[in-house]
Formats: structure tokens, C-alpha cells, sequence
């Protein structure tokens, strides 16, 4: 729902929103429609009713991006795909004629060094991208303009219904959402351009400020910082000139980029556009590789959601598998079994972030479970006492960057 607080947006969303539709055309999920004021407050219960004029409707979809990404890498598996998990690149080697011909990588939780022979090397490292694209070429220059966005979580609460807000223009020209998510309320997000790459981007104090400052303009019962459950930041790998002040300007599409020594850079683009990223750089790659072009057949290849499934069949062998992580989330001591045995996950953090949504939903429930998990890992993996302590201690530094 777009709030809207004159008539004048009204039809200025309306008909925007309706365009919208028609460029969708049979992909769309449903009509967008104009709303009176007490429909609005009907879908919104929270939304400040001062000067409310009405709304507009629109539909888009919603999905959890780890959990997609996990069911990519297994169906690519199913076919022939070899997946690495904590593998870190340290190098790349060329041949004769200067062309990248290998990759070495360190196995991150053993320290061994491996090299991996390739036709073509695709780099799609995201934010880091420079930095691969620096060990091919010392003399390269930057591409990626890095941008931060942060999303602080609340109880389900704020919003009073199940639909979500967006305000397509704040104070300072972004966008800023409310959704349901996860039985939770997610709210987002900023665009703030940062210097210093880390593996966990640390919200800055003044993007939280913004966001509860904008939820007070917009929410009848706004929610204060006590009420944050967890923060997180992401950052946007976006192709622009360095030192971009603004990055909110700075485009969401894709780019590829081919160094003297073929190697494949891909960066930018979004979620919604990751199949024709992926169908642009394999073509590119096939072409300097001096490959044949075959047809697709991934179109029609179904993403392969086996977790479930699997939770369900280590729960009827085991009855006590079903027994909840933490009484406010569905997640079972099956889930982080499953994990560990078909997913990849060696350590508490891969539980908690990035299998189940814990971390992220409630930064003090991870925390409470955080044993409980380490207990299992354990037991599965054979780990002492030593390197669960660790983990622990690991994990408790990393949650408490998820707390204000």
C-alpha cells in the first residue's frame, strides 16, 4: 500500500502504479487500484491517519534470498555442478600467452591450497570484484562504487496487518518499505556510500536515526529503538565512478567486464534479473573461450526446495527432532541437522544466518539458542570442546553487531 497524504498523489501513484501493470503485462501478480482513506486504514492499522487521503494497491512478490540461493546450489549440483563452500581465492594463474588458465583457493577452515584449471575464470564476487579483478591485473582500476543499505526488524505489530508500506519518496528522495517478513516486521532501507569493504557491514547510527525518524512521520504508534529485534546492513555492488556521493543515482543493472587476460568480471544487477545476468555472461564467456554456443536448458529446470521434505523424514525417524529452536519461530532441531548434513553448514553462524533467519530476526533469540546449536554442530561434525567454545565466542561477537 502507498499511503498517500494528497490528492494529488493519488493520481499521481495511481497512475504510475498502473503503468506499472501494463509494462509487467502477464508477469504482473495482480491489479494496482486507488483505495479510499478508510480502506487504507483498514489494510494498514498502524498508518498515521493525520491529513490521509487514500492509498494505492499494488502487488509484488516477496522471497528469502538465502534460501533460494541454497536450492540454486543444489539443483546446480543435481546437475553436475562441483559446489565449494568456504573456499577463499587467493590467486589466479596464467599461461604462456597471458590468459588466465586457473584459480587457486584456500580451503578457509583447514588452511590446504588447491588450484582449479578453467577454460574461462568468471568473477562474480560482488562488492569484492575489484579485488579479483586486481589479482589479474595489478594496474586495474576500480568499478564498483559501494552503497550500504540497512533494515531494522520489529515485531509484526507495527504494521497491524498483512499488508506491507512503501513510501516512494522521503525526506531525502528514497524509498523506504515496511513488510511482513518472516512473522516479523521488516523496515528499509538506506543507500549510503561507503569506503571500507568488510564481510559484515556495520549499520551506521545516523541510517537507524533515518529510518525511525521516518517511521514517526508515517506510523500512528511508531517504533522506538528499544523496539529493534535485530539490524542488519547489506551493501549494493553498483558500477559507477569512485567517490559517487550520491548513490541512489547510480544504476541497479548489470555489467560485464573482460580484462587482457579473459577474465569475466560480472557486477551490479539485482535478484530479479540474476537469470539473464547469468545467460549474458555464460554467452560472453562461451564467445572468448572459444566455446560452443548450445541452446539453453535451464529454462524449464524446476529449483529444487528438498528441505523440507528432508525435514520431515529425520523427524519421523527421530520424533524429538521436532522440538522447536526457540518458542517464537517454527525453526526444529531438524532444521540444523538438515543443515548440516545437506546444506553445507559447519558452523553456528551458517545455522542462524544464513539457513534459518534467527540472526537476523531477533539478534537475542540467536544468542539464547546459540548453545543449543553449537551442542548439535558437535555431535555432528565430532568437534571438541575447544572448537565449539570458539564458535561460540565467535557467534556472540558477530550477534552483537545485530544489536543497538
Amino acid at each position: 500500500v502507498v499511503p498517500c497524504y494528497s490528492i494529488w498523489q493519488k493520481f499521481y501513484y495511481g497512475i504510475g502504479l498502473k503503468l506499472y501493470d501494463l509494462l509487467a503485462g502477464k508477469y504482473r501478480f495482480g491489479k494496482s487500484r486507488i483505495v479510499s482513506r478508510k480502506e487504507t486504514r483498514e489494510l494498514i492499522p498502524n498508518i498515521s491517519a493525520e491529513n490521509l487521503q487514500g492509498g494505492v494497491i499494488y502487488q509484488d512478490g516477496q522471497f528469502d534470498d538465502t534460501r533460494l540461493l541454497i536450492d540454486l546450489l543444489r539443483t546446480s549440483s543435481d546437475h553436475g555442478a562441483c559446489v565449494l563452500n568456504y573456499a577463499k581465492v587467493t590467486g589466479l594463474s596464467k599461461n604462456g600467452q597471458g590468459m588466465i588458465d586457473a584459480v587457486q583457493f584456500e580451503c578457509a577452515r583447514s588452511g590446504e591450497i588447491y588450484t582449479a584449471g578453467a577454460k574461462i575464470v568468471i568473477n562474480a564476487t560482488g562488492v569484492f570484484s575489484d579485488r579479483v579483478r586486481n589479482l589479474s591485473d595489478k594496474t586495474s582500476t576500480d568499478i564498483i562504487t559501494p552503497s550500504q543499505g540497512i533494515h531494522l526488524v520489529f515485531d509484526r505489530s507495527f504494521l497491524g496487518g498483512e499488508d506491507a508500506i512503501m513510501i516512494p519518496k522521503t525526506s531525502d528522495g528514497r524509498v523506504l518499505f515496511a513488510i511482513p517478513w518472516h512473522g516479523k516486521t521488516l523496515i528499509g532501507t538506506t543507500d549510503t556510500p561507503i569506503e571500507n569493504l568488510t564481510l559484515e557491514p556495520k549499520p551506521l547510527e545516523e541510517e537507524i536515526e533515518f529510518i525511525l525518524k521516518t517511521c514517526r512521520q508515517y506510523l500512528r504508534k511508531p517504533p522506538n529503538r528499544e523496539d529493534i529485534l535485530s539490524v542488519f546492513a547489506g551493501i549494493r555492488p553498483l558500477v559507477g565512478s569512485s567517490g559517487v556521493k550520491n548513490t541512489a543515482s547510480l544504476s541497479r543493472g548489470h555489467t560485464i567486464a573482460i580484462d587482457d587476460s579473459n577474465l569475466v568480471t560480472l557486477t551490479g544487477g539485482k535478484w530479479t534479473t540474476y537469470r539473464n545476468m547469468a545467460e549474458d555472461t555464460i554467452s560472453k564467456a562461451i564467445g572468448i573461450g572459444g566455446m560452443k554456443m548450445v541452446e539453453s536448458t535451464t529454462r524449464e529446470i524446476e529449483i529444487k526446495n528438498r528441505n523440507r521434505l528432508e525435514i520431515k523424514s529425520l523427524i519421523a525417524k527421530d520424533p524429538a527432532l521436532a522440538e522447536k529452536l526457540h518458542p517464537d519461530f517454527e525453526y526444529q532441531k531438524a532444521d540444523v541437522i538438515n543443515s548440516i548434513r545437506n546444506e553445507m553448514a559447519i558452523t553456528i553462524e551458517d545455522i542462524l544466518a544464513r539457513r534459518t533467519r534467527i540472526l537476523f530476526l531477533d539478534a537475542r533469540a540467536a544468542l539464547k539458542v546459540s548453545r543449543d546449536i553449537a551442542n548439535i554442530i558437535a555431535e555432528e561434525l565430532d568437534l571438541d570442546h575447544d572448537q565449539i567454545e570458539l564458535q561460540l565466542s565467535e557467534f556472540e561477537a558477530l550477534a552483537k553487531r545485530y544489536l543497538v
